[in-house]
């Protein structure tokens, strides 16, 4: 009988020692996967800082290609005013120039019959 309460005392105790093994290795997996998730939950937060980074980025990077457009056409409307001024200061010396020769033409033209008036005149004087 002893023999038979000594195994089962043996078998209490390995059973003891088996249920602080399980305790312990299952405390050991809760504590793996807790570790786990938190690896996995701070390199989804890495990633997901690093997405908005690169976002703002973007962002930052199509507001500057549009602020560069945006001076491209302020440029090439300031030109075009530029080039509108020009044409006009060109046509207006074309019209004092046209002006010009109105009047030198009409001088001309005034010097030119006074000039055959003087001539009529001299070749009357010679006839008479």
């Amino acid at each position: 009988m002893n023999i038979i309460n000594n195994i089962n005392i043996f078998i209490d105790i390995i059973d003891i020692i088996t249920n602080i093994i399980g305790t312990f290795n299952t405390f050991i997996t809760i504590i793996i996967i807790i570790i786990i998730k938190f690896v996995l939950l701070l390199l989804f937060f890495f990633i997901n800082i690093i997405t908005i980074i690169i976002g703002i980025i973007n962002n930052i990077i199509i507001i500057i290609i549009n602020i560069n457009n945006i001076i491209k056409i302020i440029i090439i409307i300031i030109m075009s005013i530029i080039f509108f001024f020009k044409l006009l200061m060109l046509f207006l010396i074309f019209l004092k120039f046209l002006i010009l020769l109105i009047f030198i033409h009409k001088i001309l033209l005034m010097l030119l019959i006074t000039l055959l008036l003087l001539f009529i005149l001299t070749l009357l004087l010679y006839m008479f």
